[in-house]
């Protein structure tokens, strides 16, 4: 029999389930914000220790009960539950609850860039209304409003995709009866909308500028042009994805990321493939090859002053737009070079979507390209020697 010394020390000893229902309070000076905080108890050498944990849940302008809502979502997600949906919930709450599903799927940019459209963009038209009985008025109102504000063609098409996306969520788990924006209901707006930049450089600015160019920078201006790379892709090549007449691609800078996390796969499935090169261009390539001071396979093609990959924003910055502004070309861009790139393949369009790596209809949008045909080998030969000709840079 357990005596009552014993019982009464077996719960000192035991980890105590409790719950926090937490409070919110507005913080900030300038700019008010919902703080929500909560304790949670943990066991630390054997002793049970109570924590405090924050989280800023939004501007203040939000009612307090919304806030209390999207605390004990916050409370219930840290104790590895999702907790139900209220029955009064909003549209700033059910993207919360979207946005925490889809974060397993989402890369760090990705969340970035939809966390800051819907935050100025969409919530704070949407944001208070209830879920249950929204018609697709208001979100249509809110597609009408950014393309008036003149957002992107790109911003709007990720609006409506998530807009989608997030109610067909919604009805997944039985929030609703209907996805209201489910179909083609939901239409992207035509006028007022920013038109995506398609600018491209002529032969006479390509040709003016390799001229400027020299070592390192003609070299690199040089893939851009020929090879279409993206420059999170450039700058990843290691020596050993060079080979004789292509250059594999296999590897990305993420630029939001950081760490172990910096490198990562192509934009997508079909990007990771090999590029076609001329043979002036291999020329090139080896020679820089037997500069570098560390060639073994997995270093760096172009590596940093700190033996690291180049940042591709940092670069284009700091050295290729000012070295395009002494020969006139006041809007250099990355997709500027890729555009050029696929202009001048002329009417040869399957070695432009092969050198670029683009989806096709058909099976090259679910498989790698595995090997270069040698009629995409002979377009690129006539590409290079017509952006190099006359031995330009040579």
């Amino acid at each position: 029999m357990i005596s009552p010394d014993v019982l009464k020390s077996l719960g000192r000893r035991m980890r105590r389930s409790r719950h926090s229902e937490g409070s919110v309070m507005k913080v900030g000076k300038r700019r008010k914000n919902w703080l929500g905080y909560w304790f949670v108890y943990v066991t630390v050498d054997g002793k049970e220790l109570r924590r405090k944990r924050r989280k800023v849940l939004g501007p203040a302008t939000m009612p307090k009960h919304e806030a209390r809502d999207l605390l004990r979502a916050v409370i219930a997600r840290s104790e590895g539950a999702p907790g139900p949906f209220s029955a009064d919930c909003t549209v700033a709450q059910l993207w919360q609850r979207y946005a925490e599903f889809k974060s397993g799927a989402w890369s760090k940019a990705t969340s970035d860039v939809l966390a800051s459209l819907f935050k100025k963009a969409i919530l704070p038209s949407l944001g208070t209304l209830p879920v249950a009985g929204l018609t697709i008025d208001p979100l249509q109102a809110v597609l009408n409003a950014m393309a008036r504000d003149g957002r992107s063609l790109s911003s709007l098409q990720k609006a409506r995709v998530h807009l989608k996306a997030m109610f067909e969520y919604a009805s997944d788990v039985d929030l609703i009866d209907r996805n209201p924006a489910r179909g083609k209901k939901l239409a992207i707006p035509h006028r007022g909308v920013k038109k995506p930049c398609e600018r491209f450089l002529e032969l006479s600015e390509v040709h003016a500028l390799l001229e400027a160019a020299e070592g390192r920078e003609r070299l690199i201006l040089r893939l851009f042009l020929v090879c279409g790379f993206r420059p999170a892709e450039l700058f990843a090549l290691r020596v050993d994805d060079v080979e004789a007449g292509q250059i594999r691609v296999d590897e990305a800078i993420k630029q939001a990321e950081k760490g172990a996390d910096r490198l990562g796969d192509p934009k997508t499935d079909g990007s990771k493939a090999y590029v076609a090169t001329s043979r002036a261009l291999d020329t090139e390539v080896a020679a820089w090859l037997k500069g570098l001071p560390d060639a073994m396979p997995g270093a760096w093609l172009f590596p940093s002053e700190r033996g690291t990959p180049i940042r591709p924003e940092n670069h284009l910055k700091r050295v290729l737009q000012p070295l395009a502004e002494m020969v006139g070309i006041k809007d250099l861009t990355y997709q500027a070079l890729r555009r050029t790139c696929a202009t001048y393949f002329r009417q040869d369009i399957q070695s432009a979507r092969a050198q670029l790596r683009h989806a096709t209809a058909a099976t090259t949008a679910k498989h790698y390209l595995k090997s270069v045909s040698s009629d995409h080998r002979a377009a690129v030969e006539a590409l290079d020697s017509e952006f190099c000709e006359s031995g330009v840079g040579k």
